[in-house]
């Protein structure tokens, strides 16, 4: 599924097993995951927004391509 130089964009909030899960499977395959940090209060969209697109920028370097991005909820 995932390649050498994939790279993940996930919330640093995901669900463990989703984390772990995603991690072993990326990590394992030459990829690496990015993690999209949130504060614990949100203040728009536009700032979720804002932090997913400096994880793209974040995950972008020396030839990495975004292949998937994780966007979970733990209630």
């Amino acid at each position: 599924m995932f390649q050498k130089n994939d790279a993940v964009l996930m919330l640093h909030c995901a669900f463990q097993a989703v984390k772990k899960a995603i991690q072993a499977g990326v990590t394992r395959a030459g990829g690496s995951v990015v993690q999209v940090p949130l504060p614990f209060r949100v203040n728009s969209e536009e700032s979720i927004i804002a932090e997913f697109r400096k994880a793209i920028v974040k995950g972008k370097p020396n030839g990495r391509r975004i292949r998937l991005a994780i966007i979970d909820h733990i209630t």
